[in-house]
């Protein structure tokens, strides 16, 4: 699908985790050569405003008022089953699925289900630290609380 507007492709630009990086270049292909507008016109102007361009426009505003904070990734349960050929499958669901869907991994042996528990349930042993942040996800009983939202530009600090 090309881009519809100048405006519409400096926002997936800046925001490539809209669409992800395959998305974006197949974005990018679809509109080589076009000439965009700098904005479409909207609904309420006559214009014709799909599902995806509200969505969009939604997710703008969000990065303006501060509702795309994203909380802490957490996984809230695992859930282990088995492939009829003997791997072993786990999904992990987190605490806020808006912001972080499930993910499934396969493992091909008990030995890489039990690393994998490990890294995100188990308790570091002696000698061992817990992971940094970028480490994999832990999973916890209740997740951690939103962060704080950025203070709107030119509010007086303290507003």
């Amino acid at each position: 699908m090309p881009f519809k507007s100048l405006a519409q492709e400096g926002f997936l630009h800046a925001h490539p985790e809209k669409l992800g990086k395959k998305g974006l270049a197949e974005w990018d292909a679809a509109t080589k050569g076009k000439h965009l507008p700098e904005h479409v016109k909207t609904y309420d102007s006559g214009g014709k405003v799909d599902v995806k361009d509200k969505t969009m426009a939604a997710d703008w505003r969000d990065g303006v008022t501060g509702k795309d904070r994203k909380p802490k990734k957490e996984i809230k349960e695992m859930v282990h089953t088995k492939s009829h050929n003997g791997k072993h499958i786990v999904t992990h669901r987190h605490h806020h699925p808006e912001h972080h869907p499930d993910e499934t991994h396969v493992m091909g042996s008990m030995d890489e289900l039990h690393a994998h528990m490990d890294d995100h349930a188990g308790t570091p042993n002696a000698g061992e630290a817990a992971p940094a942040d970028g480490g994999p996800a832990p999973m916890t009983a209740s997740p951690s609380p939103m962060p704080e939202a950025a203070p709107a530009a030119g509010a007086a600090p303290g507003m």
